[in-house]
């Protein structure tokens, strides 16, 4: 592998297999994987491991940017090709720019995306900077307002100093898809229950559905909606994962598809007939 990364840099990699492989197809397969791959990892994952993870694609995606202009360019030199005519290796060396143009394109991207998984690290973000609450009171947890990779951190905490806990009442105005779903995996590996007394909606309603029982007091909401997000392609992803994952709750297609519709600026509150129905709410309490 070493010899033939080697032989495309000093130019010695046959021409054709230089221009249309390591400059044309190679570039764009790699930065449609990567960011396509990104796009996905990233839906649930904590700010910390998204840096890393775009950190590494990126860095690869740069590098084989360079790697594959500096071969093309030697193999399409009249040394290196003196047989060749002067506009077909002209042509090649443009292939390769375009190469490098595109991928300096996508990784001029890197800075913003780094400086909000930051954000959302440090809950410097919009969700991270608004007010949330978690408190211990016997054996429950009680949680309010956003739900920040923050909050995320001091639910983390307490379960890890509190082992008498059984019930997780979310009483949340939503958040992080992520921060939604790790929180439901700790909470269903736990076997907590959780309790809404009031309105959970959004992320909240992911990690409510990580409850062994899932209690809703009278007068309390589930609020459901569209995802929002950067792009087209990160909204689709986002839709696809939380159909996955309702689907997986045994929640009826009609009901995904009900919350999918919602515009992501507003908000379907079904009735508690509806989460019952749907085996969203187990238990319904006064």
């Amino acid at each position: 592998m070493l010899k033939f990364i080697g032989r495309q840099w000093r130019g010695e990699a046959p021409f054709w297999v230089s221009v249309l492989l390591f400059s044309l197809l190679l570039p764009w397969a790699l930065i449609i994987g990567g960011t396509q791959w990104l796009s996905k990892d990233t839906i649930e994952s904590a700010p910390q491991r998204s840096i890393l993870t775009s950190a590494v694609i990126f860095s690869v995606i740069a590098m084989v940017g360079i790697w594959q202009i500096v071969g093309t360019w030697r193999a399409s030199s009249k040394t290196r090709a003196p047989g060749r005519w002067w506009i077909t290796r002209w042509m090649a060396r443009l292939v390769a720019l375009a190469g490098l143009a595109v991928t300096a394109f996508v990784v001029s991207t890197v800075p913003p995306a780094m400086a909000r998984f930051y954000s959302e690290m440090n809950d410097t973000d919009i969700i991270g900077r608004a007010a949330h609450s978690l408190t211990v009171e016997g054996d429950q947890v009680i949680i309010t307002g956003r739900m920040s990779w923050g909050l995320f951190d001091k639910f983390t905490r307490a379960l890890a100093e509190n082992d008498q806990l059984q019930t997780v009442v979310l009483n949340s105005s939503g958040g992080h898809f992520g921060v939604g779903r790790q929180m439901a995996d700790l909470i269903n590996e736990r076997g907590l229950d959780t309790l809404t007394t009031e309105t959970c909606v959004s992320a909240c309603t992911f990690a409510y559905l990580g409850g062994h029982r899932r209690i809703l007091q009278k007068g309390g909401r589930l609020g459901y909606h569209a995802p929002s997000g950067n792009t087209d392609y990160a909204l689709a992803n986002t839709a696809a994962r939380t159909t996955v994952v309702l689907r997986a709750a045994n929640v009826p297609d009609d009901f995904i598809q009900h919350g999918l519709a919602t515009p992501a600026d507003e908000m379907w509150y079904p009735t508690i007939d509806e989460l019952v129905q749907a085996n969203i709410v187990t238990d319904v309490i006064d």
